[in-house]
């Protein structure tokens, strides 16, 4: 079946689907789409995309204006983005390395937590690496959509690098289901303060 398929029996009550991790709403894509256009014109990816559907939905919800890109396992079978836009890696805690020049960073149901600390880890250290005058982290927005029991672990891992993190509401899931962005990763600056207090992994 494709995308837009499922796309058009979509409505604004959630429903879950055998080949997404999060359940699906209209709602749910809306606000998706909302959080990703202001960065419609830098990278964006997905991490542990899975089957690619909800990458393939926000595409198609979004008339093409997102450009974004999966980043799965090969034993993941991709059914629904065109293969260009499924990068592989070869084990689920990997980071792939055109996924580092992105604006914004999606997980869905993140199968580990040392994979979402490993890219953020290597955005804060290319951050140490550049000059005064390249400070800005590329990085603007990171995603995370999971379980409500999971939410905690995530958000005590993504404090420490974000200035913002909320979780937001009516955002078109379930009570057991939780949207949250973190935007305005820390500057440089602080993060040296980090690495002199041994925060920062070296």
């Amino acid at each position: 079946m494709r995308a837009v398929t499922i796309l058009e029996k979509l409505s604004t009550t959630p429903q879950q689907h055998p080949d997404c991790c999060c359940s699906l709403s209209l709602t749910l894509l809306d606000i998706l789409i909302g959080e990703l256009l202001p960065c419609q014109h830098a990278p964006i990816f997905s991490c542990g995309a899975g089957t690619g559907l909800l990458e393939q939905l926000i595409m198609d919800r979004s008339h093409g204006s997102i450009d974004i890109y999966g980043v799965e396992v090969p034993s993941c079978v991709n059914k629904y983005l065109s293969d260009e836009r499924m990068l592989r890696v070869h084990h689920d805690r990997e980071v792939h390395e055109s996924a580092l020049r992105a604006a914004v960073l999606i997980f869905c149901y993140p199968r580990s937590l040392l994979l979402v600390e490993r890219y953020l880890y290597r955005y804060l250290l290319s951050l140490l690496s550049t000059t005064v005058v390249t400070r800005t982290p590329t990085l603007q927005k990171l995603i995370v959509l999971t379980h409500r029991d999971d939410y905690p672990s995530l958000r005590a891992l993504l404090v420490p690098f974000f200035d913002q993190l909320s979780i937001v509401s009516n955002s078109g899931l379930p009570d057991f289901e939780v949207l949250a962005v973190a935007t305005h990763m820390k500057k440089k600056e602080e993060e040296e303060e980090k690495e002199e207090e041994g925060v920062v992994a070296s």
